[in-house]
């Protein structure tokens, strides 16, 4: 073990890599960062996990070569005993598989090998910027509730604008709506709301925030609903990372009840550490056969990653009457339950509520649609139970799909 002295107020990093060359390199670079004390060790073992929860680190640098199974294991015993700090992980061939399961393990930023110098230093001042200013106690739990789309266009950005503001207007609890689709978000123009900052102001200066000026500089929709919106720029939306994303949500958590994201409709380690962090995940599916086929893929990771039936629930969108008929089936097919349906609204009421940025629920209250909406937030707060789901009927379409 090699350590670097100096004063108490010095920032731990641990390195952990049993390759010499790609640790002497990182160790230059970590050594040339002022007030910063390295400890490094070549094996994993329960003596080395226990001297590391001695350090008590900031950072954790975990080298995944040349074992990446046995590694990720250790990162996972690493994330469960690490009081604040960050993990990361490097590895000569960070693949996307090896990517999402070492974030499935904590792992909160990646960095390429070989090493850039200058872009380790950046990440690393920012990661222990945001463990100074993340204490994990928290004296409030708000509920994150991730609406996550199995494919694009299933009604994602509808259903979270109407929802939270059902919520704001019947529970009377602090609503907030976090724009998660980071390029293309409208929850903005949804609500017809303008805000000078976005969530990239907010992961920018995340170490400085005053929370309570955060919650007056938010724009408020009538109801009540707050909201953060997307970046207002292609380019912002890429410094956007895992750990910005654990910091908002656990700051969020303090000071709002429901906290509802409307997430882009694919996987990076941005939507995975929002659906990690979620309490409940919404995922939507309509009835037609690319969507379900993607319901099945999506259900089939959420497993994998360990979430369970309580965490995912199966939300079937723009359902219509007719297809009632098919959704045992579906259930069957998908081995998984419905836990709620939102039938389909006309089109030319559906695009004037959204091109007027007035939610259907506020404006057309007792459409089927804005009905449903009602029933799901009850389902979601505890103040609702489940209605019958029609029986077996005709085979529709789905019986395509076994064919």
């Amino acid at each position: 073990m090699n350590g670097k002295g100096g004063m108490e107020n010095r920032k731990q990093i641990v390195l952990v890599d049993a390759n010499l060359f790609t640790r002497e390199v990182l160790q230059k670079i970590i050594e040339s960062i002022e007030d910063v004390r390295l400890d490094s060790f070549e094996t994993i073992d329960d003596a080395v996990l226990g001297e590391i929860v001695k350090l008590d680190p900031q950072v954790v640098i975990l080298n995944l070569d040349p074992d990446p199974e046995s590694l990720l294991d250790f990162a996972g015993q690493l994330n469960r005993v690490l009081r604040d700090g960050a993990l990361v992980v490097t590895a000569a061939d960070m693949t996307p598989e090896l990517i999402r399961r070492a974030m499935r393990q904590g792992a909160r930023e990646f960095f390429p090998q070989p090493y850039n110098g200058d872009e380790v230093k950046l990440a690393l001042a920012s990661l222990m910027a945001l463990q100074r200013s993340s204490p994990r106690t928290q004296t409030h739990a708000g509920q994150v509730v991730t609406l996550f789309g199995a494919k694009g266009g299933v009604g994602a950005t509808t259903l979270t604008t109407n929802l939270a503001v059902s919520l704001a207007q019947e529970v009377q609890e602090e609503v907030i709506v976090l724009d998660l689709n980071l390029q293309f978000g409208n929850d903005a123009l949804f609500l017809n709301l303008k805000s000078k900052y976005s969530i990239f102001d907010v992961a920018k200066n995340i170490s400085d925030l005053d929370p309570a000026l955060l919650k007056k500089t938010l724009p408020h929709h009538a109801t009540g609903v707050t909201l953060l919106p997307s970046p207002f720029r292609f380019e912002d939306a890429e410094s956007i990372n895992a750990a910005h994303i654990s910091r908002i949500l656990q700051l969020l958590r303090e000071h709002y009840d429901w906290i509802l994201i409307d997430s882009h409709p694919y996987f990076n380690e941005v939507s995975i550490q929002a659906l990690d962090d979620s309490d409940r995940i919404l995922l939507l599916s309509i009835l037609d056969l690319p969507t379900i086929f993607n319901t099945r893929r999506c259900l089939e990771l959420f497993a994998k990653m360990g979430y369970s039936r309580e965490k995912v629930l199966l939300v079937l969108n723009r359902y219509l009457s007719y297809e009632g008929a098919d959704l045992p089936e579906m259930e069957q097919l998908l081995q998984y339950p419905v836990y709620a349906r939102i039938p389909n609204q006309d089109f030319n009421s559906t695009v004037g509520c959204i091109n007027q940025g007035i939610p259907i629920t506020l404006k057309m209250p007792n459409a089927k649609m804005s009905q449903a909406i009602v029933e799901l937030r009850d389902l979601l707060t505890g103040q609702g139970a489940g209605k019958e789901r029609p029986g077996p009927g005709r085979s529709g379409f789905l019986g395509l799909w076994k064919k």
